[in-house]
């Protein structure tokens, strides 16, 4: 008996069909007794046109607000990763550094390396150092943000202590009061912090039409000694551009 077969699905039929009933493709004649392999499917080659698809991207916005107040062990964490991804170590040796989008240099310190962070969040991290020598297991960090916003710091400075009691912040610790300090001449309120695994300090600095955000976190143990050596000496070498 003929019988013919569907090269789209691969069935065979004895029945006289000329379509396939199951994909409408026109069939091809053979015997009963021939035997057909299937050949495998091909690997599909990325085009222009049709790449291969990437790994589903997902993530969390962060509000301005939370974004200011996040605690410092989120922040170090990103650091520890860029460190490991760039593999960036550029010491004070080298000179002054510049931040990313060219508003400020600094110095860094000796035992100090400049690296970008990986992290997503609604501000910009546009200067990344970070001290290679961990102590505790709690990387030193100096990071300086763009906020992507211009926020007065008298307004900050008016509500600061409502955002403070309103525990609506991610953040592990406790945050002390404001005070006036200026950054490179420009004005600025600075607040330290006390987190669950790293004490810190929290600048908000306004220039230009920017408020920029720097954060400066270590060991607990360590913190004052290096409020007042090291990251001093970054703040001190501060020029705006």
């Amino acid at each position: 008996m003929s019988r013919a077969v569907c090269r789209t699905c691969w069935t065979w039929y004895a029945n006289g069909e000329s379509v396939c009933p199951k994909c409408r493709t026109r069939l091809v004649g053979g015997t009963q007794n021939q035997t057909v392999v299937t050949p495998p499917a091909a690997p599909v080659q990325p085009t222009t046109d049709a790449p291969f698809p990437s790994p589903a991207q997902s993530g969390s916005g962060i509000s301005w607000p939370q974004w200011l107040l996040i605690g410092g062990g989120a922040l170090a964490g990103i650091v520890v990763i860029g460190l490991i991804v760039t593999g960036l170590l550029l010491t004070g040796a080298l000179g002054p550094v510049t931040s990313s989008d060219g508003a400020a240099t600094v110095k860094i310190p000796k035992g100090w390396a400049q690296t970008h962070a990986t992290g997503a969040a609604d501000g910009k991290p546009v200067l990344v150092l970070a001290r290679l020598k961990t102590t505790n297991g709690i990387e030193p960090h100096f990071i300086v943000a763009d906020s992507g916003k211009f926020v007065p710091l008298s307004e900050l400075e008016l509500g600061w202590q409502q955002l403070i009691e309103s525990g609506t912040f991610p953040m592990a610790g406790s945050l002390g009061s404001l005070s006036r300090t200026t950054v490179g001449g420009a004005p600025a309120l600075s607040a330290d912090f006390h987190g669950s695994q790293a004490f810190g300090q929290i600048l908000f600095v306004d220039y230009g039409s920017k408020t920029y955000i720097i954060e400066m976190t270590s060991d607990p143990t360590e913190f004052v000694r290096l409020r007042d050596s090291d990251f001093e000496a970054i703040l001190s070498s501060w020029e705006w551009h």
